[in-house]
């Protein structure tokens, strides 16, 4: 079954981060106001009744009951460990279902010395200086010269054949719809669910761009604002589904969407070679890219939530 996310899961981390500041400042060591703390705690079960979260709910609740009761303090510090524990556990789960992708620390910069220089960089500063010195060589030196430069030449070039696998695409679009979608106040979820198939990395980015525009264009011409959706007896919140099944040495991708294409709608001609077809059936907008050729297949095909 295919899992959605959205302004929900957006929902769900900021209701961990709140839980996260509160439980330190318990844990904190400091003199705490009781009423603020009861305060804080009613926020959290605010929140957990929101997501759905019962076990959170119900353990805030008996730490307010023990506080108001004026329980022992191990009972009380007992009852916050295990608060603190389900709340680690509602993180954790969250975390396994749509990761948070840390980018790199950047590395410091180094103090003294000449700035670090990319090997490609160097290659073509390397024929930049070489090329100027084969009209003033002789018919030795010319065959050395033009070796050293088709060398440089050939490690500037592209690498032909390079594979990667299709999932390495569908972060960044994801990220993009939902910026776009609350950008022009729309809300929308997208779904995943895909072969573990790798296609060539120029095939990929060809992909990437159309898939990109297809999105776009059904964001902003095709779904309705939440209460013009609502009006129709939709969800207030459009869903993107991508779907993506190998075809023995080919692959087909379908981006599927809740809504309707508007009189006299299409896509304009992008430019590439790869072959799409648009319908709508039922309420629901179906785009198909076919046929694109796959570098590697796995027989079985899995989810994946972003």
């Amino acid at each position: 079954m295919s899992q959605r996310c959205g302004d929900d899961l957006i929902a769900a981390r900021r209701f961990t981060d709140l839980c996260q500041a509160y439980m330190s400042e318990m844990f904190s060591g400091e003199a705490l106001d009781f009423t603020d703390v009861v305060s804080k705690l009613a926020e959290i079960q605010s929140g957990a009744k929101l997501m759905h979260a019962r076990s959170i709910y119900k353990s805030a609740q008996t730490v307010i009951e023990d506080l108001t009761k004026r329980q022992s303090a191990d009972s009380c510090a007992n009852s916050v460990l295990v608060l603190q524990k389900l709340i680690r556990q509602y993180e954790a789960g969250l975390s396994e279902i749509a990761p948070v992708v840390q980018k790199p620390a950047a590395l410091p910069e180094t103090p003294k010395g000449p700035a670090v220089v990319s090997e490609m960089a160097q290659m073509q500063t390397a024929a930049d200086n070489l090329r100027p010195l084969l009209k003033f060589a002789d018919e030795t030196e010319k065959p050395g010269l033009v070796r050293l430069l088709s060398l440089a030449a050939n490690d500037r070039a592209p690498r032909p054949g390079r594979r990667e696998k299709f999932e390495m695409i569908m972060p960044g679009l994801t990220n993009h719809w939902l910026r776009l979608a609350r950008a022009n106040d729309k809300s929308i979820s997208v779904s995943v669910s895909s072969a573990e198939t790798a296609l060539e990395s120029t095939v990929l980015r060809q992909l990437e761009t159309k898939l990109k525009t297809i999105g776009e264009t059904l964001i902003l011409s095709c779904i309705d604002l939440p209460d013009e959706r609502a009006q129709q007896g939709l969800s207030r919140s459009a869903h993107l589904a991508v779907t993506a099944k190998t075809n023995g040495q080919y692959m087909d991708v379908l981006l599927s969407c809740d809504a309707c294409l508007p009189s006299g709608f299409s896509f304009e001609p992008s430019g590439d070679n790869l072959p799409v077809t648009i319908s709508e059936d039922n309420g629901t907008i179906r785009v198909e890219i076919y046929r694109l050729p796959a570098a590697e297949t796995a027989t079985e095909i899995r989810e994946a939530v972003l």
